[in-house]
């Protein structure tokens, strides 16, 4: 069994391991077993290895882990352990059942461990292992220096003990035991309960207890100390006034400490509340594949997902610093200025292309995007089944407590996407019911009542009105103080805040204006304007500034910034033309990404940004990159520019630059395709690829992601035939033309030229000879004097024109080809070959190693051809270096 698991190790990850256990036979052999590593985020494997040729040892232990790991007799890199949530998992099998992409499964599982770091439980991954508990290594704050360990050895308790890899867990201490002088405690604060935690015996040392519990809304407590040579321990439990009619509740308090079963007893928090402030109305969480376009912005995606709330507590309510929250993140905070009145509602999407702010889409409701958690910007609700969560932390118009939660159903396999909602509107009483169910049979209502859909619930007739204090603004004037004024109809009974909008903040700022707050007494604020001065020869530029305040109707007025450029700015011509993502070597020391200069001049690539869809790898510098040249990006940390031109073959010219903050490139598993994507000073998009590793294309193209740009290099689309699919072979790159042509996969790839050949072609070559005719296809013959034949042909052995030349092939640094010539006898033959360097020097990693020799041999006639022409062989053979391919001009004369 698997009996230990340490994933989160101190600095960078450099001493994890998962440990087997046999029960402390010894020596079991672990033939016919595999170990495989899993992945929380879409429940696939990640990693596998066979244990076949290995054992436990005499104690019967079998440790896995970094290579400083004391013991360890099967080694992985460090930082290679995922920190949760994940899993380990024992089969019997093979490697090769398990590639990664692999889903969970419990076909021949003989144990599986699932664990996190402070990370929400993985459902999918649970479910396809067969687990309920996934457990946490920083359950005791010291995941550096603890793991998840079974106690005793092969136990089936599983605890966060301090890590042992090869040497038995700490014993099992005896349960502890909970006690609670009383069962029920009034919200309101007016009592307590004092719990008493007992050891079964003596303890030998301080021994911290961790007091659990479960429902924080409810009911808090604190962490409690057995001293050393005692058996018990005391702590208080005290209710949370949470403000909103929820009924008496259950609450469960566990005691916990390292090598001690735990215990648990539960009471109840009795309600004194009698109505709401605010309540959850309605919640539209996006099903998977099954979407609604809940904001109307003609795209179903998860930007529609959204929450409504209404405010129940019959006068206006500043409800700022009140928070939403899902079972795993915090996901909006009402920012400063955020008035509701009385039974009004507030809709917070997840995003989408519609204005914040109150409208007439929404029934005048006020919108909001829910963008509190930078990390993960949008609501991500779950359609598995989540909880949403109203809480007052500041305490501004409450205790500071829970206002309203609600439990989401799963609708994961739901027919119809679609909102929960209450069954009456206004009143957050359970049941909530599906929207489709209500009179008005809809999908969802956001900001109307649910029965109708068209009916707001509160009417809003005052709307916020922009001015300008001048004429336009030019795009250079810096800050305009003072430029506009925002204005209501009336003086306002309490500060209002007022925040702004730019339709185009390529030219006008709308965010640096910032909140600005009409006085109370007063009904209007100056504001200041903030111009972006850009590159573009484009003009005079109307630009829109839209206002929005609580209580009010979205205002709006417009401005001209004018122009004071001359020169028009193009984005300079910068292509992504080749990457390595999956190198034989380590990652990501061996990975790279060329870039070409499609312009006619040189570009300064100083500003320009390359990186993926989840962050920036670096800044390029000021440095000059030629029209028709290649650049190579590599990791800077990883050796100077002259070691990777060195180590990877790339030519004298082409320039190689080192960022700083590259991490590894995605191999792209089986969940989707990954991009590069390329930025110039100005944040436009240059290019960007999307690239896979087979795991996805071509056995099923539908699923790959269709988020991303399509360009000429991109397989978002799938509509041009043209697919970037990198090899899964991991010494293999994929290379396409400046005209975006897609080649086969390179050996080692061409870092800092171009590794198809483009621009040496046949016909450029043999152009190059002067007083040839023969300049139109490869395989040509023409006579160009009565003794005189020209024949030009390359190494594509499957090639026979209608004059017969045909390249053999090539077999190592032999080279084979066959043409006709005029019926003769060969000893009256003579010829002479001539061979181009130019599009010779390409050996197998792409740099000419020379000099390079071609021999031709003695032509002779392999097959007897008609009454007009012979069949004539001649073999070159190469010295000095390996060619990947050779163009050969013959000039034979013949009697």
């Amino acid at each position: 069994m698997i009996n230990e698991v340490d994933a989160d190790t101190p600095g960078t990850d450099a001493a994890e391991f998962v440990e087997l256990f046999d029960g402390g036979t010894g020596n079991t052999a672990l033939d016919d077993y595999v170990l495989v590593f899993f992945n929380g985020n879409g429940a696939v494997s990640y990693a596998a290895y066979d244990l076949d040729g290995l054992s436990t040892d005499a104690n019967g232990y079998f440790v896995a882990g970094n290579t400083g790991v004391n013991g360890a007799t099967l080694n992985f890199s460090g930082n290679f352990l995922q920190n949760g949530a994940d899993a380990v998992a024992l089969y019997l099998g093979t490697a090769a059942s398990f590639p990664n992409g692999t889903a969970a499964t419990t076909a021949d599982l003989v144990d599986a461990i699932a664990y996190d770091t402070d990370d929400s439980d993985a459902a999918a991954l649970l479910t396809g292992l067969g687990l309920s508990v996934q457990y946490n290594e920083n359950e005791n704050g010291q995941k550096d220096s603890q793991s998840i360990s079974r106690l005793p050895d092969g136990g089936s308790s599983i605890s966060t003990v301090d890590a042992t890899p090869g040497a038995a867990n700490p014993t099992p201490s005896g349960a502890l035991a909970i006690s609670l002088d009383v069962s029920s405690i009034p919200e309101d604060g007016s009592a307590s309960i004092t719990g008493t935690v007992t050891a079964p015996s003596a303890v030998n040392g301080d021994v911290t207890v961790t007091v659990i519990i479960d429902d924080s809304t409810e009911a808090m407590s604190f962490d409690t100390t057995i001293f050393d040579g005692d058996t018990e321990g005391t702590f208080f439990i005290d209710a949370v006034d949470d403000q909103w009619q929820d009924g008496d509740q259950i609450v469960t308090v566990t005691v916990e400490a390292v090598t001690y079963d735990p215990d648990s007893e539960t009471f109840t928090v009795t309600d004194d509340d009698t109505g709401f402030l605010l309540a959850i109305n309605e919640v539209y969480n996006a099903i998977d594949g099954n979407m609604y376009d809940a904001n109307g912005d003609g795209t179903a995606d998860t930007d529609d997902e959204f929450i409504e709330i209404v405010n129940l507590s019959g006068g206006a309510l500043d409800i700022s610093g009140v928070t939403i929250s899902d079972s795993s993140f915090e996901r909006h905070v009402f920012p400063q200025g955020t008035v509701l009145g009385p039974n009004c509602s507030i809709v917070v999407f997840a995003g989408g292309d519609i204005p914040q702010g109150s409208t007439a889409a929404f029934g005048n409701a006020e919108v909001q995007f829910a963008l509190s958690n930078p990390l993960f910007p949008g609501l991500f609700l779950t359609d598995t089944g989540d909880v949403v969560i109203l809480s007052d932390p500041l305490g501004s118009i409450s205790a500071g407590g829970e206002l309203h939660s609600l439990v989401l159903p799963d609708q994961s396999l739901a027919a119809t996407a679609e909102s929960i909602t209450a069954s009456t509107d206004l009143d957050p009483i359970p049941p909530y019911v599906l929207h489709t169910t209500t009179p008005s049979g809809l999908a969802c209502s956001p900001g109307t009542f649910s029965d109708v859909a068209t009916t707001p619930f509160c009417v809003l007739t005052d709307t916020l009105t922009v001015t300008f204090n001048v004429a336009d603004v030019s795009e250079s004037a810096g800050t305009v103080v003072g430029g506009g004024t925002v204005s209501v109809p009336a003086p306002v009974s309490a500060d209002l805040t007022v925040y702004f909008t730019s339709s185009d903040t390529t030219e006008l700022d709308g965010v640096s204006i910032g909140p600005v707050t009409i006085a109370m007494g007063t009904s209007s604020a100056d504001f200041d304007l903030f111009p972006v001065d850009d590159l573009d020869t484009d003009g005079p530029q109307t630009t829109t500034l839209t206002a929005r305040a609580s209580g009010y109707l979205n205002g709006s007025g417009s401005i001209d910034v004018t122009d004071d450029d001359t020169t028009p700015y193009t984005p300079p011509n910068l292509i992504i033309t080749e990457i390595m993502h999956n190198p034989a070597g380590s990652e990501p020391a061996t990975e790279w990404i060329e870039i070409y200069n499609a312009d006619s001049e040189a570009v300064d690539l100083g500003g320009v940004t390359v990186g993926d869809e989840d962050a920036v790898f670096g800044t390029l510098p000021t440095v000059s990159l030629p029209a028709g040249e290649y650049a190579v990006i590599y990791n800077a940390s990883l050796g100077s520019a002259a070691d990777v031109r060195t180590d990877w073959g790339i030519p004298a010219g082409a320039l190689v630059i080192g960022v700083s903050s590259w991490d590894s490139l995605a191999n792209s598993p089986s969940l989707g395709n990954e991009v590069v994507k390329l930025f110039d000073a100005f944040a436009n998009l240059l290019d960007e690829v999307d690239y896979d590793d087979g795991g996805d294309w071509p056995s099923d193209p539908n699923g790959i992601s269709r988020a991303l740009v399509s360009t000429a290099y991109d397989d978002a689309s799938n509509d041009s035939g043209t697919n970037w699919v990198l090899s899964t072979d991991a010494s293999q790159s994929n290379a396409v033309s400046p005209a975006g042509t897609l080649f086969s996969t390179s050996d080692v790839g061409s870092p800092g030229f171009d590794g198809t050949g483009a621009g040496n072609t046949f016909a450029s070559w043999i152009a190059g000879f002067g007083g040839a005719t023969d300049t139109t296809a490869e395989g040509t013959n023409d006579f160009d004097g009565p003794n005189v034949l020209d024949a030009f042909f390359g190494t594509d052995p499957t090639v026979t024109d209608s004059n017969g030349v045909q390249p053999v092939g090539k077999s190592g640094n032999t080279f084979t080809f066959r043409h006709k010539l005029a019926d003769t006898a060969v000893t009256d033959l003579t010829a002479t070959y001539q061979w181009s360097p130019t599009l010779a020097v390409w050996t197998d990693d792409g740099v000419a190693a020379g000099p390079i020799t071609v021999t031709f041999g003695t032509p002779t006639v392999v097959d007897p051809g008609d009454a007009n022409f012979d069949i004539v062989e001649v073999v070159a053979t190469v010295t000095g270096g390996t060619l990947n391919r050779l163009f050969v001009r013959i000039e034979a004369t013949v009697p």
